[in-house]
């Protein structure tokens, strides 16, 4: 079981969740993602991870409330759990294949091959 350590609503049907899964946060990479289920005959949901901590063993995923299983989704409260919470799954950025010192040399802007869903966990990664 999963816990969910923080819930907000971040606008009508936008919900962001940060989940205890401490396997997921200490191997994933930017651009990877997780499928989530609330029980076990339930959907089963692919969500892409937007922030880890590896420190605290948590994943922040972000999700619209668009079909039945991410409506049952939003109705989940903090301290509730996930049954599961499978990753980190799918190829990561390819930023993480690149040496550190190139990517901090290059321009933010410039390293970025900018698509929607993972703007903000390659922005992040980027160190500053």
């Amino acid at each position: 079981m999963y816990k969910i350590v923080k819930k907000q609503e971040l606008t009508t049907n936008i919900y962001l969740m940060e989940v205890e899964a401490k396997r997921v946060a200490k191997t994933c990479e930017p651009g990877q993602f997780v499928i989530v289920r609330m029980d076990s005959e339930g959907e089963r949901i692919p969500l892409t991870i937007c922030d880890y901590n590896r420190e605290k063993g948590t994943i922040t995923i972000v999700f619209q409330t668009v079909g039945a299983g991410t409506k049952m989704m939003a109705q989940l409260e903090e301290g509730e759990y996930f049954h599961d919470f499978v990753g980190p799954l799918g190829r990561p950025s390819e930023l993480v294949e690149q040496p550190l010192e190139e990517v901090k040399s290059k321009k933010r802007d410039e390293q970025l091959n900018i698509t929607t869903d993972k703007v903000y966990e390659q922005h992040r990664y980027i160190p500053r």
